[in-house]
């Protein structure tokens, strides 16, 4: 079986490389209709930032009904890019 340790450096390792490949984006192309199941590029940032919530609250034994709602301040700060290891 993979160590969850493991795992979980791969998923932050996979995060973090998405996060910096978007911050060299333009506001118009973050925010441009793509015709994806996400909208944009800032829709589908928000939708992993919520599941990634999502799956924080069930380990602390939470179950959340609903996705977070998303703003225009959604972008690298508010989906935590520098996530501490000790936060995981």
């Amino acid at each position: 079986m993979i160590d969850l340790d493991l795992l979980l450096d791969y998923h932050y390792w996979a995060r973090d490389r998405v996060l910096d490949a978007v911050e060299a984006l333009t506001p118009e192309q973050l925010t441009r209709d793509m015709g994806n199941s996400f909208k944009s590029v800032l829709d589908t940032l928000a939708h992993l930032h919520s599941s990634e919530w999502i799956w924080l609250s069930r380990w602390h034994g939470e179950s959340p009904t609903t996705h977070i709602v998303s703003g225009p301040a959604c972008g690298r700060a508010s989906t935590g890019h520098r996530v501490n290891k000790a936060n995981r």
